[in-house]
């Protein structure tokens, strides 16, 4: 299997400055679960996120979803802040910061259950760095998932991986093939595919919305067990009904049996042949 090696004239060492403190989106007096969220980046750059920073302002929507679905239980929402703009080979600078921004939230409030929310190389930073013992789940928006990345750490943990047809800056094949390598390690794996949408799911917003909102709440048990993250068990901003939810076997998480394989744009939800 092919490793990732740094860029020529890279040092694989990390760079010697101090991480950055995580932005808190929300931190109740007491919390019961972390939400740590993860933006986008590239594949090489050592400089650091520009004063714009569009990955990060396009992942910042999502933490409002995050906090309406989980009201039923209090969450601290974080997102994690990247010294570097690159993954950069294997230094993979973004999933040692991601690692310690939830070093710090976990020091700071406490043992939480952690669900981490990651998109593009920010989906790939939470499902390298998902082997961390409080974490309980992991929802990955068109992550990048190069065929060499790890899978045996999730053994047991649920990873949900949502990814549009028609992406073109991450594979949504790869995306697939990580659930399926993912799954012969114990993992807990699942793929949706999200018709007619694009990279920056700005097509079909609401549909990215409302499964985030679902899966999120249902892996730190915040809708009862028994809903949708709106409450009605509907979930789709387009009609797509992805069945009940829930835990399993006194466990929180997703009814993977429930989950679809894809949501199309004609409002309907439907397996893909070899993908059930």
């Amino acid at each position: 299997m092919t490793v990732e090696k740094p860029a020529e004239g890279e040092s694989a060492s990390l760079p010697a400055s101090e991480h950055l403190p995580p932005r808190i989106y929300r931190a109740p007096a007491e919390p019961r679960a972390l939400v740590l969220m993860l933006h986008g980046g590239r594949a090489r750059g050592l400089g650091p996120p520009t004063a714009l920073n569009l990955p990060s302002r396009r992942l910042r929507p999502f933490a409002s979803t995050v906090v309406r679905a989980t009201a039923g239980v209090p969450a601290l929402v974080a997102q994690a802040r990247y010294r570097c703009r690159g993954w950069n080979g294997r230094r993979a600078d973004p999933a040692q910061d991601a690692r310690a921004a939830l070093d710090t939230l976990l020091a700071r409030y406490g043992d939480l259950p952690v669900v981490l929310l990651g998109h593009s190389m920010g989906g790939r930073a939470a499902l390298h760095i998902a082997g961390h013992p409080a974490v309980r789940g992991v929802v990955a928006l068109a992550p990048w998932c190069p065929e060499y990345e790890p899978t045996a750490h999730l053994a047991g943990k649920p990873a949900v991986l949502l990814h549009s047809d028609r992406d073109r800056m991450t594979d949504p094949l790869a995306s697939w093939a990580f659930v399926e390598r993912a799954r012969e390690q114990g993992a807990l794996a699942h793929g949706i595919q999200i018709t007619g949408s694009d990279h920056a799911m700005l097509r079909r917003s609401a549909v990215w919305h409302e499964w985030v909102g679902r899966l999120v709440a249902e892996m730190i048990g915040a809708n009862g067990g028994g809903s949708g993250a709106n409450g009605s068990g509907s979930v789709g901003a387009d009609g797509a009904d992805g069945g009940s939810a829930g835990g399993q076997g006194g466990t929180f998480g997703p009814d993977f049996a429930a989950l679809p394989t894809e949501i199309v744009s004609t409002r309907r939800t439907r397996s893909l042949p070899g993908r059930s």
